[in-house]
């Protein structure tokens, strides 16, 4: 069988989210659109505490796409993905973080996108702050050299400081 989409989970010490997430995952339907899609999910623990690694066995254990990739290092978050995508064989790979829900329909519409627009190599779906889907997260900015300086300036200067939470409350009020 052929994997399609790869999806890695960095677990820091939030197994209780993942029930939900793989929920939300699991809820996905297949073939969609006249797309047939297999997946595969790999959970990678990140300089999780010992007692919270014990119930991921439990929670993985019903499900045969999903894998604990064990990683007994202190590897920190972005390693700890490297780890997951070491292991995975996916066409498309995917990041997602304990304490995300997927939408019905999220991974059809992106993997759709992405079918019919090979020239694009990454999508993101809308981010939601709600279960009923209604609050759209804001969009951050980009670093750019100024906005490293402007975060470096709020460290120090009290002026500068209030200064970016007016610039960022006034970006964020159109979005929520």
């Amino acid at each position: 069988m052929s994997i399609d989409l790869s999806i890695v989970i960095v677990n820091f010490n939030s197994v209780g989210f993942l029930p939900a997430l793989l929920e939300s995952i699991d809820a996905q339907q297949f073939p969609c659109d006249g797309l047939s899609v297999s997946l595969v999910v790999r959970i990678v623990p990140s300089a999780s505490r010992v007692e919270a690694l014990a119930p991921i066995a439990t929670i993985v254990g019903p499900r045969p796409r999903v894998r604990h990739v064990q990683n007994t290092l202190t590897t920190g978050y972005a390693q700890a993905n490297n780890i997951g995508f070491h292991v995975a064989r996916g066409r498309y790979h995917m990041v997602l973080n304990p304490d995300t829900l997927l939408a019905p329909g999220c991974l059809q519409s992106l993997i759709g996108h992405l079918e019919a627009h090979p020239e694009h190599a990454m999508v993101g779906p809308l981010a939601c702050m709600d279960p009923e889907l209604a609050v759209l997260m804001p969009p951050n900015e980009l670093p750019t050299p100024e906005w490293y300086a402007a975060q470096i300036a709020v460290q120090t200067d009290k002026t500068a400081a209030l200064a970016n939470v007016d610039r960022r409350t006034q970006f964020s009020w159109t979005y929520w």
